[in-house]
């Protein structure tokens, strides 16, 4: 090992302006390469976030028994590919809606419970399982409307936007791909 530290320090010594112009290459090198590999990596992780963020809300008809409520929330739970399974009952949607018009509180106090809907509230654990779960929510007989909470246009803009999501992601995880075939190139 001595021999190899002397050989390079003679190396160094003779031509000390190519062994600085080597050092800087290889250093910049490793860090290009290394943000590279940090972006691609918080991307995915990212992305993976968005995907499983946004919430399924099944609301329930009005006439539905406790315990026809509980047997589809504990269905949800059993599949694999739904997570975070919620139950908001009447009065906690009122306080939900008296919190986000709070700065207004006419409006939460000119509402009861009765007029909001209990609701399941759940996220999938892949966006490609969103459409499923959705479809297999709808038939269920106790439940009214299903929404998504990246929706803005009620239930007919489902498919709409779920495909967008999912042309979105697609895009940035082709764009990551791509990246990470450019830090070979370096």
């Amino acid at each position: 090992m001595s021999t190899h530290l002397k050989t390079a320090w003679g190396y160094i010594r003779r031509s000390p302006f190519q062994a600085l112009a080597v050092s800087f290459v290889l250093t910049l090198t490793f860090f290009v390469s290394t943000v590279v590999y940090v972006l691609v990596y918080s991307s995915s992780k990212m992305l993976t976030y968005f995907e499983t963020r946004p919430q399924i809300i099944a609301f329930i008809k009005s006439d539905v028994k406790d315990t026809e409520i509980a047997d589809l929330q504990h269905r949800l739970e059993a599949d694999a590919q739904i997570r975070d399974v919620k139950y908001v009952s009447k009065e906690e949607a009122l306080s939900i809606y008296q919190e986000a018009t709070s700065d207004n509180p006419l409006l939460g106090q000119l509402v009861s419970p009765s007029i909001f809907p209990a609701s399941l509230e759940f996220s999938v654990n892949d966006l490609s399982f969103a459409q499923n779960a959705i479809n297999n929510v709808k038939g269920e007989n106790i439940v009214d409307s299903v929404g998504f909470t990246a929706a803005l246009g009620g239930e007919t803009s489902l498919d709409d936007v779920i495909g967008r999501l999912k042309t979105v992601t697609n895009y940035v995880r082709i764009g990551g791909t791509d990246a990470k075939r450019l830090k070979f190139l370096i």
